[in-house]
């Protein structure tokens, strides 16, 4: 009597082994994606922050991001797939040149649905070379 397996049951072992390393590939994928836009998030809700505190010591939103980076964040913070925060500064129709209010966008991977195309952040957050692909994270003053 010979001993080992039969050509059945290695097809039936390799065939577990390889059911199982997909679900783990899968699982990983998603766990590395919802870290990812966690970081999106918590790098908008920062940009957020130092927007607030610039309007505390100034009484109105910087014009432009680069406002921030003199005494309010160290860095823009950079995404991490190098894809673009955008801040978008809303000025008022009262008070010509005041900033008001703003929108911070970013793309998340998970939930790639554009933010409603009657924003301002319905805008390419990808760089320039890039396909078009719009920004589906949006915070403001009041929240997303």
């Amino acid at each position: 009597m010979k001993k080992g397996f039969t050509l059945l049951e290695l097809l039936v072992a390799v065939g577990i082994i390889s059911l199982l390393f997909a679900l783990g590939v899968n699982s990983y994928s998603t766990l590395t994606k919802q870290s990812r836009d966690a970081k999106r998030v918590s790098d908008i809700q920062n940009i957020r922050s130092a927007l607030e505190l610039y309007r505390t010591r100034n009484d109105t939103y910087p014009t432009d991001y680069n406002s921030l980076l003199t005494g309010y964040i160290n860095r823009w913070p950079t995404d991490p797939l190098n894809w673009s925060y955008r801040y978008i500064p809303i000025t008022s129709a009262v008070v010509a040149g005041s900033v008001v209010d703003y929108k911070i966008c970013g793309k998340k991977e998970l939930n790639s649905t554009p933010v409603v195309t009657d924003s301002e952040c319905y805008v390419n957050c990808l760089p320039a070379a890039s396909p078009t692909a719009y920004c589906s994270y949006q915070l403001s003053p009041l929240g997303e």
